[in-house]
């Protein structure tokens, strides 16, 4: 499988984490986990689409798909010209 070498090292990830109790209520088994494409991809290309449904599906988690402009060419473009820093604080807030 094209991704046999990252599933792996996201499930020894994903198998450690697990989400806080917030409100007195139980943790829920496992946090979701957030993706952020590489440069000159984009969040909703079938590569990350692809990736997410088979991350979904070998480890019954759920995947959060990060991105900088909802618009697929205006995301593509922000990973050579935006600036990393401030992507990353629109990212966490």
């Amino acid at each position: 499988m094209k991704y046999q070498s990252v599933l792996v090292f996201v499930s020894a990830i994903v198998g450690t984490l697990e989400s806080p109790a917030q409100d007195g209520l139980a943790p829920s088994k496992h946090c979701p986990l957030p993706i952020w494409h590489g440069p000159g991809d984009s969040y909703d290309s079938p590569d990350v689409l692809n990736f997410q449904s088979s991350i979904e599906e070998m480890l019954g988690i759920s995947i959060i798909r990060l991105f900088i402009d909802p618009d697929s060419k205006d995301d593509r473009r922000t990973t050579y010209y935006g600036n990393v820093n401030d992507q990353v604080e629109l990212v966490v807030e």
